[in-house]
């Protein structure tokens, strides 16, 4: 299998789950790569013990810029009780107090947000990515079974 197929999968299977957010979270410089991906842990473990449902579930994909010295994260979020303009106000507010700024939008599926978060991975990125995912989510788990 190419990337291309690869990547054509890993779209059609995450673009099932019920996303509610699509972040894109910045750093302040002079963060090791362990601090921030424990700053997005420690945000994400809030974000689901204040607004989380039993189907709280994430994932994240490290990018570093055009520059390669940007290093961010793009984010999508499932499983919220409440994620309109005042929470993802609210949580973009604490996302600057840990890391940086933040843009928290409203998740749109058919303007292609799975496959921008994924342009830059391949099949042997998957070490990096956070995937978070609820067992309870009910998805056919087919993907890559081929």
């Amino acid at each position: 299998m190419n990337r291309e197929q690869w990547l054509d999968e890993f779209v059609e299977w995450l673009e099932a789950f019920p996303w509610c957010w699509f972040c894109s979270l910045t750093f302040r410089p002079g963060l090791s790569a362990a601090q921030a991906r424990w700053r997005l842990r420690k945000w994400t473990d809030a974000l689901r013990d204040e607004l989380g449902t039993p189907n709280f579930e994430w994932i994240a994909v490290p990018e570093h810029g055009h520059t390669g010295l940007d290093f961010h994260y793009h984010a999508l979020i499932a499983g919220l009780r409440e994620y309109h303009a005042t929470q993802r106000l609210e949580w973009m507010r604490r996302w600057h107090k840990i890391g940086g700024d933040a843009r928290i939008d409203t998740f749109k599926p058919d303007v292609g947000g799975v496959r921008y978060l994924l342009k830059n991975v391949g099949p042997q990125d998957t070490d990096a990515l956070e995937l978070h995912l609820n067992a309870r989510t009910q998805l056919q788990t087919t993907w890559g079974a081929k």
